[in-house]
This record gives structure tokens, C-alpha cells and sequence, in this order.
């Protein structure tokens, strides 16, 4: 008696396949990607909306976005990135269920690194984001002085005709600070050099300032120094040797 070899189980495999083969061709991930426009004229973006504040050094928070206009012609995912410029970027992710007009809103990431006007590109239009300056806080304080000569300036290190100062040469105040905050105190230039020094001031109270002295002297000889503390002023005396 001939066995009959089964044909039922690879006919079914062949069917199986051929129809997985046909629906991954038919549900292809391509399928599923947005066809769209953004609006511009010029190369400009229109209808494009800023919103939130632009400070340099200030990381950009959620209100920092931008709206764009979009013509959506086929429905599907769509990620749509501007270029990098200034340290922030914007981009948004999402679906498209319809298609037509539309407005998207990308989102701002990063970190301003300084101020001015910079122009984003994505998707073949600009727009422009103007970053403004950091606002910084002074400091509150005064310099002891009597009848605007400075009290108790400490000089420390050589000052002589015609060698270059160096990182020893420098001068002392006692600052009384009110409020904390950032400061800067300097001379005026006598003589080929002068002093300065700038920083913030973290805590109120008698501190210790030092002025850092730069240039070289001209000549040997008792000067006059003008020292700018805040909204203050007030003068010392140093000696040049030869």
C-alpha cells in the first residue's frame, strides 16, 4: 500500500507567508510619515509667533516656543528641527491626523550663550529670535574715606621706574558692604599703571577688597590715585622708586 505524503501543512506555510509578506508590504513604516509645507515668503516663515523671554545665560524654559504655520497634504508622524544657533534649538514630535492648514508649536531648548538677533532655519524657512542681555544686580557699599582721601589703602609689593607690574603689586581696601551684589572698583591710569579689581559681593558687611595692578611705571615719584568705589570716590598716595 503507497503512504500518501501530506500536502495540507506546506500549502498552509506558503499561504501564511505570502500573506505576511503582502501585509508588511501593504503596512510599510513609510506609510505612516507626514507630507507637509511650512508657510514662507521670501524664504521667511510666516504667520510664525515668539513666545516667552529670550536672556542670555538663562536656560530656556517650557513658555519658550515658537508657532509655525503648516500646509499638511498627507496625515502621518512628523518631526520637524531648526538648526542650532546660539546655544538653543527648537523642535516638536506628533501626528498629523488631517491634513490642510495648521499651526505647530516647536519647543526651545538650551541655553543662550549671549545676546543679539539669530536666525533659525527649519524645514526651508528662517525665523528670528532676539536674545536680550543679563541683567546683573550691584552691589550696594562704600569705601572708608574722610574728606574723600581713602583710609587705611595697603600697597603691597615693588613699584620701580620702568619694571612691569606684576601679580604681587597690588592694593587693599576695607569695604563696608550694604546689599550683596556685583562690583567693580578701579583707579584711574598714573603714571603707566593702575588697579582694579571686580567680583561679587555674596554677603553685607566690613570685607577686604584687593586691586590688582597693571602697566608700567613712567617715572620715580609720589602720585595721586583716584579711586571709583560705586557711586563713590576718593584718593590715595603711592610712591615710585628709581
Amino acid at each position: 500500500m503507497k503512504r500518501v505524503q501530506p500536502i495540507l501543512l506546506p500549502s498552509f506555510l506558503v499561504l501564511t507567508i505570502s500573506f505576511m509578506l503582502a501585509m508588511c508590504k501593504r503596512y510599510r513604516p513609510d506609510d505612516d510619515i507626514a507630507k507637509y509645507q511650512l508657510m514662507s515668503a521670501g524664504g521667511i516663515c510666516s504667520g510664525t509667533v515668539v513666545s516667552g523671554k529670550y536672556i542670555s545665560d538663562v536656560p530656556l524654559a517650557s513658555e519658550n516656543s515658537v508657532s509655525v504655520r503648516i500646509n499638511v497634504t498627507k496625515v502621518g508622524q512628523y518631526t520637524i528641527t531648526s538648526t542650532k544657533l546660539n546655544g538653543i534649538q527648537f523642535s516638536a514630535t506628533g501626528r498629523f491626523s488631517s491634513t490642510g492648514m495648521q499651526n505647530v508649536i516647536l519647543h526651545g531648548t538650551g541655553k543662550p550663550v549671549t545676546k543679539g538677533i539669530f536666525t533659525f532655519n527649519t524645514s526651508g524657512c528662517d525665523f528670528d529670535i532676539m536674545v536680550g542681555e543679563k541683567s546683573v544686580d550691584y552691589a550696594v557699599y562704600t569705601v572708608a574715606e574722610t574728606d574723600l582721601i581713602c583710609q587705611q589703602p595697603a600697597l603691597h609689593g615693588k613699584f620701580v621706574k620702568g619694571i612691569p607690574l606684576s601679580t604681587e603689586d597690588r592694593l587693599t581696601f576695607n569695604i563696608h558692604v550694604v546689599a550683596p551684589g556685583a562690583y567693580i572698583i578701579y583707579t584711574n591710569n598714573v603714571n603707566g599703571i593702575n588697579f582694579s579689581a571686580n567680583g561679587t559681593f555674596t554677603t553685607t558687611g566690613d570685607q577686604t577688597v584687593i586691586l590688582h595692578g597693571t602697566g608700567t611705571p613712567a617715572d620715580a615719584g609720589n602720585f595721586s590715585f583716584d579711586l571709583h568705589a560705586g557711586n563713590g570716590t576718593c584718593s590715595f598716595k603711592m610712591t615710585c622708586g628709581s
